[in-house]
């Protein structure tokens, strides 16, 4: 039955010409991590955005969009091992505290689902967290179910005003290739098809019906990063890969900008320089300032 809703939702997005939502014209902001005091940057540079003031060195926050506005919240500081709840909006460039999670997390996604913030397990100190909060605006409540298990590192896709697709992660033992599918009213709701590899530290986006998987690792930090791309048809369910990257990465982030796939930073080569897909394959351009453990957000561009 539930495949029978998926497939109907699928059908309602294809005819909606949808595939992720993205702005025509739309820039994106690369902000946060370990590196270079979380400066922040815009790409294309020309787009006249409020550049959020730096951060400082956080690793693994999470940051959305919620009505117009970004919003980090978490994180973590390396040398401290300082996990955080504390939120923040930024209002014409400037941080401003609001709410905080009710729990510490670091490397736990940040997701927009209708007019809501979701955050999604995550680090905290040497716990991974399986609950699932939520923000309305002005506060955050535990959702009542789990996650099916411990998971954090992961991406999440939303692909409906309730529902999401989560892939990929760590549980603090095993790196995991699974996609799930939740909704945030009711919890699991379904399994689709493993990813081709296990991959934690990913980044995710979904563009023109399908979700692209980019970077990664398979295995423990002492193994290089991925610079392979993996893609689930969401009308098929089968996954397929695509043209690599120049570059390894790990903890990168991945947006749509005007129309491509592109991905940002992420630790070893890759953390001064950006990716953007165009006509089979990757081309790499340098970026202002080193990004990894980042976060990253799209907005119209004005």
């Amino acid at each position: 039955m539930w495949i029978f809703n998926f497939l109907a939702l699928v059908s309602s997005i294809i005819a909606a010409g949808a595939g992720g939502i993205h702005a025509e014209e739309n820039a994106v902001i690369i902000f946060g991590g370990g590196i270079d005091e979380g400066k922040a940057e815009a790409y294309p540079a020309s787009c006249n955005l409020d550049l959020p003031e730096d951060t400082g060195n956080l690793y693994g926050i999470g940051a959305t969009v919620l009505d117009g506005s970004v919003y980090y919240c978490g994180g973590m500081t390396f040398a401290q091992g300082d996990y955080r709840k504390v939120c923040y909006q930024s209002i014409f460039g400037t941080w401003v505290e609001k709410d905080p999670m009710l729990f510490r997390r670091a490397y736990s996604p940040l997701v927009t689902v209708g007019s809501n913030i979701i955050a999604w397990g995550g680090w905290d100190d040497f716990v991974v967290h399986d609950t699932v909060e939520i923000f309305d605006g002005e506060s955050w409540n535990l959702l009542p179910w789990r996650m099916t298990g411990r998971r954090t590192e992961m991406c999440v896709v939303p692909i409906s005003d309730r529902e999401v697709i989560m892939i990929g992660g760590y549980t603090g033992d095993d790196h995991l290739n699974t996609v799930e599918v939740y909704d945030i009213e009711e919890g699991w709701v379904a399994t689709l098809p493993d990813m081709p590899t296990t991959r934690r530290g990913l980044a995710c986006v979904m563009h023109e019906n399908e979700i692209y998987v980019a970077g990664g690792l398979d295995s423990y930090s002492t193994t290089p990063s991925k610079n392979t791309v993996a893609v689930l048809n969401l009308e098929t369910l089968k996954w397929r890969t695509m043209a690599s990257m120049n570059q390894n990465r790990h903890y990168l982030t991945m947006e749509v900008v005007n129309g491509s796939l592109t991905v940002f930073g992420g630790w070893e080569a890759g953390s001064k320089s950006l990716e953007v897909y165009t006509e089979g394959e990757w081309i790499e351009k340098p970026l202002g300032y080193n990004h990894a453990f980042h976060a990253s957000v799209s907005l119209p561009c004005v």
